[in-house]
């Protein structure tokens, strides 16, 4: 294209080696445009002929093209950054996974902290007779019981707590 021919001419479809006005290009340029005999001979409605041959209506439709193409160039290229963005994110964050294993798998030194604590198993055994005859102290049977269960329960509980606080002890003293 020579350089007398500008960029709306080239879009109107017009020669650029004609440098005439309005006029239509031969069939054998790069840049042709129909006639409406053509368009109508190929079977292109009226209305849909009168908007191709406007030269206005053409120009404001590539424009506003052009303007919607470039919007959903520069949403595409905002998406494409954010992909890239996030991957990289997901890349440092799986590499500072697998240093912080590293470090903690082979560059710290072992620590193992073993107690061995027993407990005392107790067996009881309580047996109350429920006999016919015994049954006006059912109710006093039934009290010991309670009174002795409680008194097992709460010993129990004294001794966890006891060797909770030795064994706890014993890390205080093993870590100094």
């Amino acid at each position: 294209l020579s350089s007398a021919a500008g960029p709306s001419d080239a879009r109107r479809g017009r020669a650029a080696t004609t440098g005439s006005q309005g006029s239509a290009a031969a069939p054998d340029s790069f840049f042709y445009r129909s006639t409406r005999d053509e368009m109508v001979k190929n079977g292109i409605p009226d209305e849909y002929t009168d908007a191709l041959l406007d030269e206005e209506y053409m120009d404001r439709l590539i424009l506003a093209t052009n303007k919607m193409q470039k919007k959903r160039r520069k949403a595409m290229d905002r998406y494409v950054t954010l992909n890239k963005g996030l991957l990289l994110a997901l890349i440092v964050w799986s590499l500072t996974g697998i240093l912080v294993g590293l470090y903690k798998a082979e560059l710290l030194p072992p620590m193992v902290w073993h107690m061995d604590v027993n407990l005392q198993d107790v067996d009881l055994v309580l047996m109350i007779d429920s006999s016919n005859h015994m049954t006006f102290t059912h109710e006093d049977q039934s009290n010991i019981v309670m009174g002795i269960t409680e008194t097992l329960f709460d010993a129990i509980v004294e001794l966890r707590n006891d060797t909770e606080l030795r064994a706890r002890n014993m890390l205080t003293e093993a870590k100094a």
